[in-house]
């Protein structure tokens, strides 16, 4: 795409009715949206085409109907709510949110709801608040003033769970709580969990007809909980580490959900950071494995849902972050593979974006020691674990990222 030794892609890829859709420069245009299908990779829109603008950078590609919204800046209207119809023709800025300013940041949380998409947006007088769009102009507007002023309620978090949307927000008086919304419109806050402060809901997640969440009601610390949108459907599903909270930094925590399990990592103040397990009850809220045996960390990070459970990575003390398999069960918790004999199959340069399942197949980035961090595939054996192509050839690194799956591949 840019030839030579300059960088081409940048940033997210995005599967979409279009084809791949992603961000790129070729060295003429700036960061601008590609496209890639059967009929070829080529720019779909030159969005910033004045040359005293370098790049649009669109972003956050989201599929309603029979296009996509992203949000990019043309240099002229600052950073708003664009669509594409897969041609050039069709790709246009469709709502100018902040007339004077950037209606969004680059990292956008947008999530779809039924027929219409919600996110955050700054339109100059409100701050950050929750807007909905239906893909057309009339229809984008702002759904719900959650802190009446200038400084906004500051939605994120946001998640679909069957016709409900959860998030998190501040309405300006208790911090950060879960709120939900619908189509039709009723916003409102679900419980105040917390009442003598924030209690910061993070890590939503969708599980079943409810959603997982890590909170903090000032008593317990930061604990699971589970929310069915009612406020006495709002509760904590276990102290999981009765002396402290179960989710602190400085570790990254994470949560999948797998049929009628919920995975997660956490810390019961006895094991350190591992993986857990729930159903929804307290009594079906344990630890999986202590994989590493003790007080130490396993570190166990990017849960990936699979048919029969979920990968991960972790360290279990004697061969560091390697990739793992859990189906839920402490016996049907174990190490795939020992990618790297010599050290650590992950590090530093392992990406969020990083892991992609394809069918039964696991697609990640591993470095064996030898080959630098290059493309993995797993069906979950050792003997089916195996570099897929080392494309920085030698002991050179491709650092592998954003892995996407599009169709077949």
């Amino acid at each position: 795409i840019n030839p030579g030794p300059a960088d081409g892609v940048s940033g997210e890829l995005a599967a979409t009715i279009f084809g791949l859709l992603f961000a790129a420069d070729d060295g003429q245009s700036g960061v601008e949206p590609w496209r890639s299908n059967a009929q070829g990779t080529e720019q779909l829109a030159n969005v910033a085409p004045d040359d005293t603008v370098s790049s649009s950078f669109p972003a956050g590609y989201i599929v309603l109907g029979h296009q996509v919204l992203f949000s990019a800046d043309d240099g002229e209207s600052g950073r708003e709510l664009w669509a594409t119809d897969g041609t050039a023709a069709g790709t246009r800025r469709l709502k100018d949110i902040n007339p004077d300013g950037d209606g969004f940041s680059v990292f956008t949380d947008f999530e779809r709801l039924g027929d219409a998409v919600f996110f955050a947006a700054d339109d100059g007088e409100h701050g950050s608040e929750l807007w909905r769009s239906d893909g057309s102009a009339d229809g984008t507007m702002l759904w719900k003033d959650i802190d009446l002023g200038p400084d906004g309620g500051d939605p994120h978090q946001l998640t679909a769970v069957g016709d409900v949307l959860f998030f998190a927000a501040n309405e300006g008086f208790f911090g950060d709580e879960l709120w939900r919304t619908d189509n039709s419109g009723r916003t409102a806050p679900i419980r105040d969990i917390n009442p003598n402060g924030p209690s910061d809901p993070r890590l939503l997640t969708a599980y079943g007809n409810q959603v997982a969440f890590t909170a903090d009601d000032g008593e317990h610390g930061v604990e699971l909980w589970m929310s069915d949108g009612s406020a006495p459907g709002t509760r904590m599903v276990r102290d999981i580490n009765p002396t402290g909270s179960a989710f602190l930094p400085p570790h990254v925590f994470f949560m999948a959900t797998v049929g009628d399990m919920l995975f997660f990592t956490a810390d019961d103040g006895e094991h350190g950071t591992e993986l857990w397990r729930s159903d929804g009850t307290e009594d079906g809220t344990r630890m999986v494995r202590d994989i590493f045996q003790g007080p130490t960390d396993s570190n166990p990070q990017f849960l990936v849902p699979a048919s029969d459970g979920v990968y991960l990575i972790a360290d279990d003390g004697v061969h560091g972050l390697e990739l793992w398999h859990s189906d839920g069960s402490e016996d049907g918790t174990r190490m795939v593979a020992d990618i790297n004999p010599t050290g650590p199959a992950f590090g530093t340069e392992t990406f969020f974006f990083s892991f992609a399942r394809l069918g039964e197949t696991l697609y990640f980035a591993a470095d064996d020691g030898q080959s630098g961090v290059e493309l993995w595939r797993s069906d979950g054996t050792a003997d089916g674990t195996a570099r897929a192509a080392d494309i920085n050839a030698g002991d050179g690194s491709s650092f592998p990222a954003f892995l996407t799956p599009i169709g077949d591949r």
